[in-house]
């Protein structure tokens, strides 16, 4: 059973970036898997009910519930390069999606790259990662409605997803050791508490 919103039970609800459960703990919103580069749907499934289709067609990664339940965010990795061009995506630009179904996905802002690991945040704001061109790394940013995206702080890619407890993250660093940091949007000197 999923415990009401607390600092613990976000971290707990974001075990896998593909899935989550509204706040209500009766509906699961996913990304379908795949082993290919191809089109996927982003559905809701109401326990005991049915499954909804929420965004189809897209180059979707992770997904979560915002605004207490009544709307989903998710991340679209940029699907528009040449080698997309035969591959049959419905939503070809990267960036982060917002939806209040059964209305279509609304764009909070648009861009090249690609993208992951995206979480619902207070008033608006939606964390997420973009990975480096060499994909060594992800920067954590930081996007709140009208605004354009601010880079946190820099993961490492085989590091576990940012957890975030208010407007507080911890995240792996890039340092040797892989050290284990905390840091806020608004000082992001980045307070080490463990090394690996």
């Amino acid at each position: 059973t999923r415990k009401e919103s607390s600092a613990a039970s976000d971290v707990y609800k974001r075990q896998d970036e593909h899935y989550a459960w509204a706040p209500d703990g009766k509906r699961i919103a996913w990304v379908a898997g795949r082993m290919d580069v191809s089109p996927v749907n982003v559905s809701v499934l109401t326990v005991g009910e049915g499954s909804q289709t929420i965004a189809t067609g897209t180059n979707a990664d992770s997904v979560d519930y915002a605004d207490g339940g009544r709307s989903l965010v998710f991340v679209n990795s940029d699907a528009n390069g040449s080698s997309y061009r035969a591959t049959p995506f419905t939503l070809r630009d990267g960036g982060v999606y917002t939806v209040v179904p059964p209305a279509a996905p609304q764009s909070m802002f648009k861009g090249s790259g690609a993208y992951a690991d995206v979480a619902a945040l207070w008033k608006g704001a939606v964390a997420f990662t973009r990975w480096s061109a060499d994909q060594k790394t992800k920067s954590i940013e930081l996007v709140k409605p009208g605004a354009a995206p601010t880079s946190i702080a820099e993961t490492r890619s085989d590091a576990p997803p940012p957890r975030w407890a208010g407007e507080t993250v911890a995240y792996v660093g890039t340092a040797d050791g892989r050290p284990l940091l905390i840091t806020t949007p608004d000082d992001q000197s980045g307070t080490c508490l463990l090394y690996t």
